[in-house]
C-alpha cells in the first residue's frame, strides 16, 4: 500500500485486485441531513412482569408494537403491546373479557404486528372458540374483531386502515369489504396504494388493481420470496440463485437487483425500506445479524450506534424503519443485562461510507464519503473479509478492520467535509468487497460497508 500501512503479526495472503482511479474534490450540494449517518438509542419502557418482548412495527409518529410473553405457572401467555413515542408501554386489550377462573385468564392470548400513522394497530386475540381472530385496535382501549372468523390474522394495516392478513386464505379488507388474495398462500405487506406482496412459494408476488405479478427470481426457476412495499413500489426480500442461500434483493419497475451481503457464503434478507429507499434486514454473519443498506452498500447495524454508547447497546432486531429514517427493535443493554424494546434515532455526524453507484464492473463508479474533514486527506481501502481490528501505522489509535486492505483510491474533501472517489473497475471484478475510508487530518476510520460489484440483471 502507498500511503497508508498496517502492522501485523501473521502473515495475510489473498489475491490483489488492481484498480485504475481519479478522484475529485467534492463539489455537490451538502448531503441529506436527514438520512442517518449514526445512530443513538432510545430507550422504551419494558413492560413489567414479561420475560421476553417482542417488536413488530415502527410508525412514522415514533409508535411501536410488538408482543410481550408472560410466563406464570405451566402457561405462557401473549399480549400485545404499544409504546408511545415518548417510551410509555400499554397493553392493548384482549378479545376474550378477563375470568376469574385462572384457566380461562391464562388462555387468552394477543399478538400486534403493524401500526400505520394514525396510532391503528393490528394483529390477533384468541376467540370465544379455539382459534385465532383478526382484530383491529383503534385506539388503546379498544378491540375490534376484523371478520369474526376463527384461525383468522391480521399482518399488516395502511393509513387508509385497509388490512391484509390470513383466514382460509389470504384477504384484503378495505372499507368493510373483504376481497380474496388468492393464489397468494401467504401476505406480508401493504402500502397506502394498495399494492400488496406476497408470496405463492416459490413464488414472489405483487398485486395491484386485482392483478397478481409474479416477481422474477435471480435466476429462473429459483425460489424468492417478497416482505415488503414502498409507497414508490419499490419492493424488497431475498431470491435464491444458484444455492439454497437468501440473496438480498429489491424489485423495481420489474426487474430484480441483488443487495450485497457481509460475505459470500452467507444468507440476508430486506425486512423493512422506508419512502428513501433505506432498508434494513438481517444476515448471519456467523449468528443472525441486523443490517442497514443505503445506495448499494450494507453495513452492520451496529457499527452505525454511536461510539459513545456502543460500549452501553447491542441490537439485537431492527424490525422496521420509518420515513424518518428511525428504527424500532430490541437491543442489549450490558448495564443491567436486559433485552430492552429501543428505536434508534439517525444522527447525522461521523466519517461515512455513502453509496457506491452503479456498483458495476467495467464502468466509472462513484463513491461518495461524507463528514470528512474539509480540505483534508481521505483514503479508501478495500478487501474482501472482516477480521480483528488492527492499528494503522501513520494513524495512531485508528484501527482498521479489513484483512489484507488494498488502497484504491485517495482524495481531498471539499468545504461540506465531502470526497467523490471515481474508480474505473475492471471489467472482470465480480463478488462481495469490503471498504473502509480514512480521514488522515483526524484518524478516524467510517464503519465497515460491503458491496457487491457485478452485471445488472
Amino acid at each position: 500500500m502507498t500511503d497508508v500501512g498496517m502492522r501485523r503479526s501473521a502473515h495475510r495472503s489473498g489475491s490483489r485486485i488492481m484498480l485504475a482511479a481519479t478522484v475529485a474534490a467534492a463539489s455537490l450540494a451538502p448531503a441529506n441531513t436527514a438520512v442517518a449517518q449514526r445512530y443513538n438509542v432510545v430507550e422504551y419502557e419494558y413492560p413489567h412482569g414479561y420475560w421476553i418482548i417482542n417488536v413488530n412495527a415502527l410508525n412514522n409518529r415514533g409508535q411501536m408494537v410488538g408482543t410481550g410473553h408472560f410466563s406464570s405457572g405451566s402457561s405462557n401467555r401473549q399480549t400485545a403491546l404499544l409504546w408511545h413515542a415518548d417510551g410509555r408501554v400499554v397493553e392493548l386489550p384482549y378479545l376474550l373479557p378477563f375470568f376469574a377462573h385462572r384457566y380461562f385468564r391464562d388462555s387468552r392470548g394477543a399478538e400486534a404486528f403493524d401500526i400505520n400513522d394514525h396510532g391503528v394497530v393490528v394483529g390477533r386475540s384468541a376467540g370465544l372458540i379455539y382459534g385465532n381472530r383478526a382484530v383491529v385496535w383503534p385506539d388503546e382501549h379498544t378491540i375490534v374483531d376484523l371478520l369474526e372468523a376463527n384461525t383468522s390474522v391480521a399482518r399488516d394495516i395502511n393509513d387508509a386502515s385497509s388490512v391484509v392478513g390470513s383466514a382460509n386464505g389470504t384477504f384484503l379488507w378495505r372499507n368493510g369489504e373483504v376481497l380474496s388474495l388468492s393464489p397468494m398462500r401467504s401476505v406480508h405487506d401493504i402500502n397506502n396504494l394498495d399494492q400488496v406482496v406476497g408470496n405463492d412459494f416459490p413464488t414472489a408476488l405483487f398485486y395491484d388493481k386485482r392483478e397478481f405479478i409474479p416477481l422474477p427470481p435471480l435466476r429462473p426457476g429459483a425460489a424468492a420470496e417478497a416482505h415488503l412495499i414502498n409507497d414508490l413500489g419499490l419492493i424488497g426480500g431475498w431470491s435464491q440463485r444458484d444455492t439454497d442461500l437468501f440473496h438480498p434483493v429489491v424489485w423495481e419497475s420489474g426487474r430484480v437487483r441483488e443487495l450485497p451481503r457481509l460475505r459470500p457464503d452467507t444468507t440476508g434478507s430486506v425486512s423493512s425500506m422506508n419512502i428513501r429507499g433505506e432498508r434494513t434486514g438481517s444476515t448471519y454473519y456467523p449468528n443472525l445479524r441486523p443490517v442497514y443498506y443505503r445506495n448499494n452498500l450494507v453495513m452492520e447495524l451496529n457499527d452505525l450506534v454511536l461510539e459513545s454508547i456502543r460500549s452501553h447497546w447491542r441490537i439485537d432486531i431492527g424490525t422496521k424503519l420509518n420515513d424518518a429514517g428511525q428504527i424500532g427493535g430490541r437491543a442489549w443493554h450490558f448495564l443491567t443485562g436486559h433485552l430492552l424494546p429501543v428505536r434508534l434515532d439517525p444522527v447525522d455526524t461521523g466519517l461515512t461510507l455513502w453509496g457506491i453507484e452503479p456498483s458495476r464492473p467495467g464502468v466509472r463508479n462513484v463513491i461518495q464519503i461524507n463528514h470528512a474533514t474539509p480540505g483534508g486527506r481521505v483514503s479508501l481501502l478495500w478487501g474482501t473479509t472482516r477480521g480483528e481490528p488492527q492499528p494503522l501505522q501513520q494513524c495512531p489509535g485508528a484501527m482498521i478492520d479489513i484483512i489484507d486492505p488494498r488502497l484504491a483510491a485517495t482524495a481531498l474533501a471539499g468545504p461540506d467535509g465531502r470526497a467523490i472517489i471515481r474508480i474505473q473497475i475492471p471489467a472482470h471484478i465480480d463478488g462481495t468487497y469490503m471498504l473502509q475510508a480514512v480521514d488522515h487530518s483526524t484518524c478516524e476510520v467510517s464503519p465497515p460497508a460491503w458491496a457487491i460489484i457485478q452485471e445488472e440483471n
